[in-house]
């Protein structure tokens, strides 16, 4: 199943259960925040949700911009993973720093070909295909308990 159908069932789900999801829409791209740490870029061909039930974010394009990736440093996977109370951490690193990000999240959205940048530990993390930011997830914040 495609990633983008898969998240707009995430969002119909979390719907269900009555929470807020958020959208933009730019054109012919839409923008899902399926999630409290992560939006997905949706192409008009395959959004199916009726934005009547979803709760409107006019800065959430902001979030894809190509000018978001200057100054940014592209990340490898690292086989580095810390278990914390509620996820397990993957370890995203570059020579200048290193993030972590929930490892299940980010494998639901990292495609094989995608690189992946940020601009430091605690910013977003952008997946990057054809030169075009599909997706953006939070790090998670490890503080010395974990």
């Amino acid at each position: 199943m495609k990633r983008e159908i898969k998240f707009q069932i995430k969002a119909l789900k979390k719907l269900g259960k009555g929470l807020k999801v958020y959208y933009d829409k730019s054109g012919s791209l839409t923008y899902l925040v399926p999630d409290e740490c992560r939006a997905v870029l949706i192409y008009k061909r395959d959004f199916f949700l009726d934005t009547d039930q979803l709760y409107p974010n006019n800065t959430l394009a902001d979030m894809f911009r190509p000018e978001n990736l200057s100054a940014t440093y592209k990340l490898k996977i690292s086989d580095d993973m810390k278990k914390t109370n509620s996820v397990t951490a993957l370890a995203l690193v570059c020579d200048q720093f290193t993030t972590w990000v929930n490892e299940k999240w980010f494998k639901e959205l990292k495609d094989k070909s995608a690189l992946i940048y940020a601009k430091d530990e605690k910013s977003p993390v952008y997946l990057v295909h054809n030169n075009i930011i599909y997706a953006v997830i939070m790090p998670i914040n490890l503080n010395e308990k974990d």
